[in-house]
Protein backbone atom coordinates (compact mmCIF):
# COMPACT_ATOMS: atom_id res chain seq x y z
CA UNK A 1 0.00 0.00 0.00
CA UNK A 2 2.84 2.42 0.85
CA UNK A 3 4.41 1.78 -2.56
CA UNK A 4 1.07 2.38 -4.26
CA UNK A 5 0.57 5.69 -2.42
CA UNK A 6 4.10 6.81 -3.29
CA UNK A 7 3.65 5.92 -6.96
CA UNK A 8 0.29 7.69 -7.07
CA UNK A 9 1.73 10.85 -5.53
CA UNK A 10 4.67 10.78 -7.94
CA UNK A 11 2.43 10.34 -10.97
CA UNK A 12 0.21 13.25 -9.91
CA UNK A 13 3.30 15.41 -9.42
CA UNK A 14 4.55 14.53 -12.91
CA UNK A 15 1.13 15.27 -14.41
CA UNK A 16 0.78 18.66 -12.71
CA UNK A 17 4.36 19.74 -13.49
CA UNK A 18 4.06 18.66 -17.13
CA UNK A 19 0.85 20.61 -17.68
CA UNK A 20 2.00 23.64 -15.68
CA UNK A 21 5.49 23.96 -17.11
CA UNK A 22 5.06 22.60 -20.62
CA UNK A 23 1.38 23.26 -21.34
CA UNK A 24 -0.02 21.66 -24.47
CA UNK A 25 3.28 20.00 -25.38
CA UNK A 26 3.44 18.40 -21.95
CA UNK A 27 -0.14 17.17 -22.30
CA UNK A 28 0.64 15.70 -25.72
CA UNK A 29 3.81 13.99 -24.51
CA UNK A 30 2.09 12.42 -21.49
CA UNK A 31 -0.90 11.12 -23.44
CA UNK A 32 1.22 9.74 -26.29
CA UNK A 33 3.58 8.01 -23.85
CA UNK A 34 0.79 6.58 -21.68
CA UNK A 35 -1.17 5.49 -24.75
CA UNK A 36 1.84 3.80 -26.38
CA UNK A 37 2.74 1.86 -23.22
CA UNK A 38 -0.90 0.90 -22.63
CA UNK A 39 -1.34 -0.28 -26.20
CA UNK A 40 1.88 -2.30 -25.95
CA UNK A 41 0.66 -4.02 -22.78
CA UNK A 42 -2.75 -4.54 -24.38
CA UNK A 43 -1.11 -6.35 -27.28
CA UNK A 44 1.05 -8.43 -24.91
CA UNK A 45 -2.09 -9.54 -23.07
CA UNK A 46 -3.70 -10.50 -26.37
CA UNK A 47 -0.60 -12.52 -27.20
CA UNK A 48 -0.85 -14.36 -23.89
CA UNK A 49 -4.50 -15.06 -24.74
CA UNK A 50 -3.43 -16.76 -27.98
CA UNK A 51 -3.81 -13.94 -30.51
CA UNK A 52 -1.11 -12.50 -32.77
CA UNK A 53 -1.52 -8.73 -33.20
CA UNK A 54 0.92 -6.96 -35.52
CA UNK A 55 2.46 -4.90 -32.75
CA UNK A 56 4.81 -2.68 -34.77
CA UNK A 57 2.27 -1.36 -37.29
CA UNK A 58 -0.38 -1.04 -34.59
CA UNK A 59 1.86 1.03 -32.31
CA UNK A 60 3.09 3.22 -35.16
CA UNK A 61 -0.47 3.98 -36.28
CA UNK A 62 -1.50 4.73 -32.70
CA UNK A 63 1.36 7.17 -32.21
CA UNK A 64 0.64 8.87 -35.54
CA UNK A 65 -3.05 9.37 -34.65
CA UNK A 66 -2.04 11.39 -31.60
CA UNK A 67 1.26 12.97 -32.65
CA UNK A 68 -0.50 14.97 -35.38
CA UNK A 69 -1.84 17.26 -32.65
CA UNK A 70 1.72 18.43 -32.06
CA UNK A 71 1.88 19.99 -35.53
CA UNK A 72 1.72 23.81 -35.80
CA UNK A 73 -1.72 25.44 -36.09
CA UNK A 74 -1.25 26.03 -39.82
CA UNK A 75 -1.35 22.26 -40.50
CA UNK A 76 -4.59 20.34 -40.94
CA UNK A 77 -5.37 17.94 -38.10
CA UNK A 78 -7.79 15.07 -38.58
CA UNK A 79 -10.38 14.54 -35.87
CA UNK A 80 -10.29 11.16 -34.06
CA UNK A 81 -12.86 9.51 -36.33
CA UNK A 82 -11.15 10.70 -39.51
CA UNK A 83 -7.79 9.51 -38.22
CA UNK A 84 -9.24 6.10 -37.35
CA UNK A 85 -10.60 5.67 -40.88
CA UNK A 86 -7.14 6.26 -42.34
CA UNK A 87 -5.47 3.96 -39.81
CA UNK A 88 -7.93 1.12 -40.44
CA UNK A 89 -7.23 1.31 -44.17
CA UNK A 90 -3.46 1.36 -43.59
CA UNK A 91 -3.58 -1.68 -41.32
CA UNK A 92 -5.83 -3.65 -43.69
CA UNK A 93 -3.56 -2.79 -46.62
CA UNK A 94 -0.53 -3.87 -44.58
CA UNK A 95 -2.14 -7.19 -43.73
CA UNK A 96 -3.16 -7.96 -47.31
CA UNK A 97 0.30 -6.97 -48.54
CA UNK A 98 1.63 -9.92 -46.54
CA UNK A 99 -0.31 -12.16 -48.98
CA UNK A 100 -1.10 -14.71 -46.31
CA UNK A 101 -4.59 -15.64 -45.23
CA UNK A 102 -3.07 -17.02 -42.02
CA UNK A 103 -1.62 -13.60 -41.13
CA UNK A 104 -4.94 -11.87 -41.86
CA UNK A 105 -6.90 -14.43 -39.83
CA UNK A 106 -4.60 -14.30 -36.81
CA UNK A 107 -3.53 -10.64 -36.76
CA UNK A 108 -6.03 -8.30 -38.40
CA UNK A 109 -8.77 -8.08 -35.76
CA UNK A 110 -6.45 -8.06 -32.70
CA UNK A 111 -4.36 -5.29 -34.29
CA UNK A 112 -7.41 -3.18 -35.10
CA UNK A 113 -8.83 -3.75 -31.63
CA UNK A 114 -5.64 -2.47 -30.00
CA UNK A 115 -5.71 0.72 -32.08
CA UNK A 116 -9.44 1.36 -31.63
CA UNK A 117 -9.54 0.70 -27.90
CA UNK A 118 -6.43 2.57 -26.74
CA UNK A 119 -4.94 5.35 -28.95
CA UNK A 120 -8.22 6.17 -30.69
CA UNK A 121 -10.05 6.65 -27.40
CA UNK A 122 -7.21 8.67 -25.90
CA UNK A 123 -7.10 10.93 -28.96
CA UNK A 124 -10.33 12.61 -27.85
CA UNK A 125 -8.75 14.60 -24.98
CA UNK A 126 -6.07 15.86 -27.39
CA UNK A 127 -8.74 16.94 -29.85
CA UNK A 128 -10.62 18.64 -27.01
CA UNK A 129 -7.55 20.65 -25.99
CA UNK A 130 -6.96 21.63 -29.61
CA UNK A 131 -10.57 22.71 -30.14
CA UNK A 132 -10.67 24.72 -26.94
CA UNK A 133 -7.40 26.47 -27.69
CA UNK A 134 -8.67 27.38 -31.14
CA UNK A 135 -11.70 29.05 -29.53
CA UNK A 136 -11.41 32.75 -28.75
CA UNK A 137 -13.79 32.36 -25.81
CA UNK A 138 -11.49 30.05 -23.82
CA UNK A 139 -7.98 30.74 -22.58
CA UNK A 140 -5.43 28.13 -23.75
CA UNK A 141 -4.58 27.05 -20.20
CA UNK A 142 -8.26 26.58 -19.32
CA UNK A 143 -8.61 23.47 -21.47
CA UNK A 144 -5.64 21.86 -19.70
CA UNK A 145 -7.08 22.63 -16.27
CA UNK A 146 -10.42 21.18 -17.35
CA UNK A 147 -8.73 18.03 -18.60
CA UNK A 148 -6.86 17.68 -15.30
CA UNK A 149 -10.20 18.12 -13.49
CA UNK A 150 -11.68 15.23 -15.47
CA UNK A 151 -8.71 13.00 -14.70
CA UNK A 152 -9.04 13.75 -10.97
CA UNK A 153 -12.75 12.87 -11.00
CA UNK A 154 -12.09 9.58 -12.78
CA UNK A 155 -9.06 8.43 -10.81
CA UNK A 156 -10.57 9.24 -7.42
CA UNK A 157 -13.41 6.95 -8.41
CA UNK A 158 -10.80 4.18 -8.35
CA UNK A 159 -9.61 5.31 -4.91
CA UNK A 160 -13.12 5.50 -3.48
CA UNK A 161 -14.03 2.14 -4.96
CA UNK A 162 -10.96 0.47 -3.47
CA UNK A 163 -11.40 2.00 0.01
CA UNK A 164 -15.14 1.37 0.25
CA UNK A 165 -14.74 -2.09 -1.25
CA UNK A 166 -12.10 -3.09 1.30
CA UNK A 167 -14.05 -1.63 4.23
CA UNK A 168 -17.64 -2.54 3.39
CA UNK A 169 -17.58 -4.82 0.34
CA UNK A 170 -19.94 -7.79 0.62
CA UNK A 171 -21.97 -7.97 -2.59
CA UNK A 172 -20.04 -8.95 -5.71
CA UNK A 173 -20.56 -6.64 -8.67
CA UNK A 174 -19.32 -8.87 -11.51
CA UNK A 175 -17.75 -12.04 -10.06
CA UNK A 176 -17.17 -13.67 -13.44
CA UNK A 177 -15.17 -10.67 -14.66
CA UNK A 178 -13.58 -9.19 -11.54
CA UNK A 179 -14.08 -11.03 -8.24
CA UNK A 180 -12.78 -8.08 -6.19
CA UNK A 181 -15.32 -5.57 -7.49
CA UNK A 182 -18.29 -5.00 -5.15
CA UNK A 183 -21.50 -3.01 -5.21
CA UNK A 184 -20.32 -1.16 -2.12
CA UNK A 185 -17.11 -0.26 -3.93
CA UNK A 186 -19.13 1.03 -6.88
CA UNK A 187 -21.16 3.28 -4.57
CA UNK A 188 -17.99 4.45 -2.83
CA UNK A 189 -16.43 5.31 -6.17
CA UNK A 190 -19.43 7.41 -7.16
CA UNK A 191 -19.36 9.23 -3.82
CA UNK A 192 -15.62 9.88 -4.15
CA UNK A 193 -15.95 11.16 -7.72
CA UNK A 194 -18.75 13.56 -6.87
CA UNK A 195 -16.95 14.76 -3.72
CA UNK A 196 -13.67 15.42 -5.53
CA UNK A 197 -15.51 16.94 -8.47
CA UNK A 198 -17.34 19.40 -6.21
CA UNK A 199 -14.30 20.30 -4.11
CA UNK A 200 -12.13 21.00 -7.13
CA UNK A 201 -15.01 22.80 -8.85
CA UNK A 202 -15.38 25.28 -5.98
CA UNK A 203 -11.63 25.78 -5.55
CA UNK A 204 -10.66 26.04 -9.22
CA UNK A 205 -13.90 27.32 -10.72
CA UNK A 206 -12.19 30.25 -12.46
CA UNK A 207 -9.71 27.89 -14.14
CA UNK A 208 -12.33 25.63 -15.77
CA UNK A 209 -14.28 26.24 -18.96
CA UNK A 210 -17.19 28.63 -18.23
CA UNK A 211 -19.96 26.20 -19.19
CA UNK A 212 -19.23 23.88 -16.24
CA UNK A 213 -21.85 24.47 -13.54
CA UNK A 214 -22.61 22.88 -10.18
CA UNK A 215 -25.33 20.71 -11.72
CA UNK A 216 -23.04 19.54 -14.51
CA UNK A 217 -20.32 18.77 -11.99
CA UNK A 218 -22.57 16.44 -9.99
CA UNK A 219 -24.06 14.72 -13.03
CA UNK A 220 -20.76 14.36 -14.86
CA UNK A 221 -18.83 13.12 -11.82
CA UNK A 222 -21.35 10.37 -11.04
CA UNK A 223 -21.63 9.37 -14.68
CA UNK A 224 -17.86 9.21 -15.23
CA UNK A 225 -17.48 7.03 -12.14
CA UNK A 226 -19.82 4.46 -13.69
CA UNK A 227 -18.00 4.57 -17.03
CA UNK A 228 -14.66 4.22 -15.23
CA UNK A 229 -15.87 0.94 -13.71
CA UNK A 230 -16.62 -0.35 -17.22
CA UNK A 231 -13.03 0.42 -18.20
CA UNK A 232 -11.79 -1.46 -15.12
CA UNK A 233 -13.94 -4.45 -16.00
CA UNK A 234 -12.69 -4.54 -19.60
CA UNK A 235 -9.10 -4.79 -18.41
CA UNK A 236 -10.05 -7.36 -15.77
CA UNK A 237 -11.65 -9.56 -18.43
CA UNK A 238 -8.59 -9.36 -20.68
CA UNK A 239 -6.23 -10.16 -17.79
CA UNK A 240 -8.36 -13.13 -16.71
CA UNK A 241 -8.31 -14.50 -20.24
CA UNK A 242 -4.54 -13.96 -20.38
CA UNK A 243 -4.27 -15.47 -16.86
CA UNK A 244 -2.15 -12.68 -15.36
CA UNK A 245 -2.63 -10.47 -12.30
CA UNK A 246 -1.13 -7.24 -13.67
CA UNK A 247 -0.63 -5.96 -17.19
CA UNK A 248 3.02 -5.17 -16.39
CA UNK A 249 5.34 -3.87 -13.69
CA UNK A 250 6.29 -0.41 -14.92
CA UNK A 251 4.46 1.37 -12.05
CA UNK A 252 5.59 0.09 -8.62
CA UNK A 253 2.69 -0.83 -6.35
CA UNK A 254 0.16 -0.49 -9.16
CA UNK A 255 1.34 -2.75 -11.96
CA UNK A 256 1.47 -1.87 -15.63
CA UNK A 257 0.47 1.25 -17.50
CA UNK A 258 -2.78 -0.45 -18.54
CA UNK A 259 -3.56 -0.97 -14.84
CA UNK A 260 -3.18 2.79 -14.45
CA UNK A 261 -5.10 3.95 -17.52
CA UNK A 262 -7.87 1.33 -17.63
CA UNK A 263 -10.49 3.62 -16.08
CA UNK A 264 -9.39 6.60 -18.20
CA UNK A 265 -9.67 4.89 -21.59
CA UNK A 266 -13.48 4.96 -21.65
CA UNK A 267 -14.28 7.67 -19.11
CA UNK A 268 -11.98 10.45 -20.34
CA UNK A 269 -13.38 10.50 -23.91
CA UNK A 270 -16.90 10.34 -22.47
CA UNK A 271 -16.13 13.32 -20.24
CA UNK A 272 -14.86 15.25 -23.24
CA UNK A 273 -17.99 14.42 -25.24
CA UNK A 274 -20.20 15.46 -22.33
CA UNK A 275 -18.49 18.84 -22.09
CA UNK A 276 -18.60 19.32 -25.85
CA UNK A 277 -22.20 18.36 -26.58
CA UNK A 278 -24.11 18.74 -23.29
CA UNK A 279 -22.57 21.38 -21.06
CA UNK A 280 -21.37 23.80 -23.73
Amino acid sequence: MKQRILSTATLWAILIVALTCFGTRGCLALIVMASMLTQYEFYKLLQLAGHKPAMAIGLLCGIAMQAQYGLPQCFFKANPSEALVVVVIIIIAYMFARRSIKVVRESLLPTLLGVAYVPFMLTFPLAFVGDMQASRDVLPVTSLHTLLWLVAIIKFSDVGGMLFGCAFGKHKLAPDFSPNKTVEGLIGGIIASITVGLITFFIFRNFLIPSITLRHTILLSGFLSLVAVLGDLVESIIKRIAEVKDSGNIVPGIGGMFDLTDSLILALPMGVLYLKYISM
